[in-house]
């Protein structure tokens, strides 16, 4: 029978994996989304695919956007592989047409890119 020293050293460890399987799998859902965004992100100039973002642990305070051609999906995924923190993750688009879009104003993307993420995902 285990000590009392012996089960607490076990609650922490099991603690401790538990968290890491948690980031794990949130930062690959995360990258996921993100990926299944971009590429559902109807293109015309590529503006509104190079500008998602990825922020963690708050929502992003930079709203310039980037030119298009900017590898969106790359650098949020890049982002989150150094995530170590167990937190929100925000995917976020500053362009102004991207409530447009989603709303499915482009016949590219008529059941728009993260709600059709979002339903998906949560299967």
């Amino acid at each position: 029978m285990p000590t009392a020293a012996q089960f607490s050293q076990s609650l922490r460890q099991f603690s401790k994996d538990t968290q890491a399987d948690s980031l794990t799998m949130l930062n690959n859902l995360s990258t996921e989304a993100l990926r299944r965004i971009v590429n559902r992100t109807p293109v015309r100039s590529g503006r509104a695919k190079a500008n998602w973002r990825v922020s963690i642990g708050r929502q992003p305070a930079n709203t310039r956007e980037v030119p298009a051609g900017t590898p969106a999906f790359r650098e949020g995924r890049d982002r989150l592989r150094r995530n170590r923190k167990l937190t929100d993750v925000f995917i976020s688009n500053p362009v102004p047409y991207i409530n447009a879009l989603e709303q499915g104003s482009s016949k590219q993307a008529p059941a728009g890119m993260v709600r059709r993420t979002v339903r998906e995902l949560q299967r």
